[in-house]
């Protein structure tokens, strides 16, 4: 039997995978934020700009997150209502016929 160091570590799908890195990333870029929003506060017409950008970008993924998530939730709605078997009378297993004939590859 191999002693509990040696084991392998079982990760869990469940927890999020978040290291001590990516918080400090994070801490650092909101500490950012929060000084240019500091400046702009006091006046300053580049960090009113430069919020704007960021505070638009912010807005435009999360409305492009909620489209999504309304768009996927109307298609498994669709999904549901489709039926597995064909049922058109039109449906053969022949390709359509070809209006350009094939490139020739040997020359």
């Amino acid at each position: 039997m191999k002693p509990s160091s040696d084991e392998d570590v079982l990760r869990s799908d469940l927890l999020p995978k978040v290291s001590i890195r990516s918080l400090l990333v994070v801490t650092l870029a909101a500490a950012i934020l929060a000084t240019i929003a500091r400046s702009a506060d006091s006046g300053e017409t580049a960090a009113k700009a430069f919020l704007l950008a960021v505070g638009s970008l912010i807005t435009f993924f999360a409305l492009s997150s909620l489209f999504f998530l309304v768009a996927s939730v109307f298609d498994i709605g669709r999904r549901k209502d489709d039926s597995t078997e064909d049922t058109s009378s039109d449906v053969d297993q022949s390709l359509p016929p070809q209006i350009l004939p094939p490139r020739d590859r040997s020359v």
